[in-house]
């Protein structure tokens, strides 16, 4: 499983209604290919999300140029992309520890 942290600057104005605007936006992440979850995150110096990927291929597939393009065009600026292999995956909702998570 691989884990993807999208990290941005916070806009200087909040948006009216934060969690509108997610909700309108968050059914486009239903849909993608080898996407398992995807949180929004922020903070008021940082916002952006973390994804839970298939694979390392899937995420490379998503965040390529165009993407990036995108988010310089929508957000003024690119967005920084980590990339984290997760080994291990403590479940306290299900009390299961996973290694190597399918």
């Amino acid at each position: 499983m691989l884990l993807t942290i999208v990290r941005f600057d916070a806009p200087a104005e909040a948006p009216e209604d934060p969690v509108a605007l997610i909700g309108k936006t968050a059914p486009a992440y239903q849909h993608i290919p080898g996407l398992r979850r995807k949180y929004f995150i922020g903070n008021a110096e940082t916002v952006g999300g973390v994804y839970e990927w298939d694979s390392r291929q899937a995420a490379e597939a998503w965040f390529d140029a165009d993407w990036q393009q995108r988010m310089a065009s929508t957000y003024g600026q690119v967005p920084r992309v980590e990339h984290f292999d997760a080994p291990c995956l403590v479940d306290n909702v299900t009390g299961q520890v996973l290694l190597d998570p399918p």
